[in-house]
């Protein structure tokens, strides 16, 4: 999967937001961290479906999801398997309290 491909597609891996927010990512990506993310850690809190967690990992990251109860953890596995990046994303359930990471982990 090209990186290419991937901000071709953002309307996807933006499962909220609409327009605006995919061009934010966009914008993100293009002008501020660059598409290739390999070699980085990215927390994504309030990961629900998976489809930014895919994102992330298809560019590149290490990633870690959070979110506060298990209601979508059977479909967000199943997206990262979609894209080939179960490897690359951990799921967690947390309380809200970012306490559970230690200081400068992503």
């Amino acid at each position: 999967m090209n990186n290419i491909y991937v901000l071709d597609n953002l309307d996807y891996f933006c499962e909220w937001g609409g327009a605006k927010w995919s061009s934010m990512v966009r914008t993100s990506l293009t002008d501020f961290t660059g598409t290739d993310l390999t070699g980085k850690r990215v927390l994504e809190i309030g990961f629900r479906y998976g489809r930014m967690s895919s994102l992330f990992a298809l560019l590149g990251a290490e990633v870690t999801g959070v979110e506060l109860t298990n209601v979508h953890l059977k479909k967000a596995q199943a997206e990262l398997e979609k894209w080939g990046v179960t490897h690359k994303v951990n799921f967690l359930t947390y309380d809200g309290s970012l306490d559970i990471f230690s200081d400068n982990s992503f």
